[in-house]
């Protein structure tokens, strides 16, 4: 077999590689545009002055992803404030506060316990006096920590906020950005079309979508792909894709700790792209194009925004859950005949983010708790503290069993999706 042949079922190489960043096109999916609201400002400006200036004229995004990012912006502005911010004021601040507070109650136990000097356990009085004192003095210390806490989570929700009025990302991406031409709904009927055949089939990319959307928006990957082709015939050069969308229609994958990584393209892309406009085509998660641009380019890109970029996405294959509102679910008993009868114990409402965590909380009790989840093989896995919980989750529909960590099953609970 011949070089040419068979080099698309492999990795390129690094020579290979540096070749095709030379001179190729750089192409976004929505999923990459999206993630940069959850940057912080400053790191949004060393992307786009480390990293773009250099590919500047290079960049480009078909008009389907234009259509989906405008479609998404407005609901992923706010999303930082609620899986950043609000999560780590209402989850670990709260839990340094509790901590302390647990101190203070121990503390105040431990002397009543030993105050008194003719009875056995008894100290010094000085000694705990002394801690109760500097105990006082840390008290003062947390609060005045806790408040500058707050303050700052304050202004960096305000800054989040001000996106929906001045949009600074949208700004660059206008400036940074070539956008393809929209297709005519005849052109997207023949797609549709085709897309039957194909996903029938498991032909990438898109047949993932399939079960979890309706209408034209199951066939959103593979219109994008059918502009990034005819682009690539009219241009004749080399096509880089980024995504944070990995899933096994589009590429083979692998797993660095927390992080998804993209390893290549599936052969039927690449083949098919090759057959159309004889180009090659490489595929990156955000985070290693950012770490492959610093490498082959030469970007002053700090590491720091590169593994910023690794904990965005990090559960990724989500994209049959709903991340604008709750899932609200109501408990079935085990017993067979009560199942049969509908019979409800408890209502849960779960609201999940595209992070990987999950809140939720029981009934009228809204003290919320918190955990993460996994989509692994089309079902998902919810950790919790004390029980996980394991089912299946789409856009509409929520059914789970959850057990204790020792093995004994407590119950099931299946529900329905409630937009915000």
């Amino acid at each position: 077999m011949k070089p040419d042949e068979i080099e698309h079922y492999f990795k390129p190489n690094k020579e290979k590689e540096k070749d095709i960043w030379t001179d190729c096109i750089f192409i976004f999916d929505t999923s990459a545009l999206l993630e940069f609201y959850y940057f912080p400002k400053k790191s949004q400006q060393d992307i786009f002055s480390s990293t773009f200036e250099k590919i500047k004229g290079r960049l480009w995004i078909p008009h389907h992803v234009k259509f989906e990012y405008l479609k998404n912006r407005e609901n992923t502005l706010k999303k930082p404030i609620d899986e950043k911010y609000k999560k780590l004021q209402n989850e670990q601040l709260k839990a340094i506060e509790n901590g302390i507070k647990s101190i203070k109650g121990n503390l105040e136990d431990f002397i009543n316990h030993t105050k008194k000097t003719d009875v056995h356990p008894y100290i010094d009085s000085t000694i705990p006096l002394n801690f109760e004192l500097a105990y006082a003095e840390f008290e003062k210390t947390f609060s005045s920590f806790k408040s500058n806490v707050e303050i700052e989570f304050k202004k960096r929700e305000q800054e989040i906020v001000s996106f929906a009025t001045e949009d600074t990302v949208l700004n660059y991406f206008n400036e940074y950005f070539m956008v393809g031409r929209e297709y005519s709904f005849e052109r997207i009927m023949e797609i549709v079309e085709e897309g039957e055949i194909r996903y029938r089939n498991q032909i990438p990319p898109g047949y993932k979508d399939e079960p979890n959307k309706e209408g034209l928006q199951k066939y959103g990957d593979l219109i994008i792909w059918k502009q990034i082709i005819d682009f690539a015939e009219q241009n004749r050069k080399p096509i880089v894709y980024i995504t944070n969308d990995v899933k096994e229609d589009w590429c083979y994958q692998y797993k660095r700790g927390n992080e998804v990584r993209i390893d290549r393209p599936k052969e039927d892309l690449i083949r098919e792209i090759r057959d159309k406009a004889n180009v090659d085509f490489l595929m990156y998660t955000f985070s290693q194009f950012l770490f492959s641009a610093k490498e082959i380019l030469g970007t002053d890109i700090s590491q720091e925004v590169i593994d910023e970029a690794k904990t965005v996405g990090i559960n990724n294959n989500t994209s049959r859950i709903r991340f604008d509102g709750y899932y609200q679910t109501l408990e079935d008993n085990l017993d067979d005949s009560d199942v049969e009868d509908g019979i409800a114990q408890f209502q849960f409402f779960y609201r999940f983010y595209e992070n990987g965590n999950v809140d939720y909380y029981t009934g009228d009790d809204k003290d919320i708790r918190y955990g993460s989840y996994k989509i692994i093989n089309d079902k998902i896995k919810i950790e919790l503290s004390s029980h996980y919980l394991t089912g299946t989750i789409t856009e509409d529909y929520l059914k789970l069993k959850w057990e204790r960590y020792d093995g004994e099953t407590e119950g099931s609970e299946r529900g329905l999706f409630y937009a915000d």
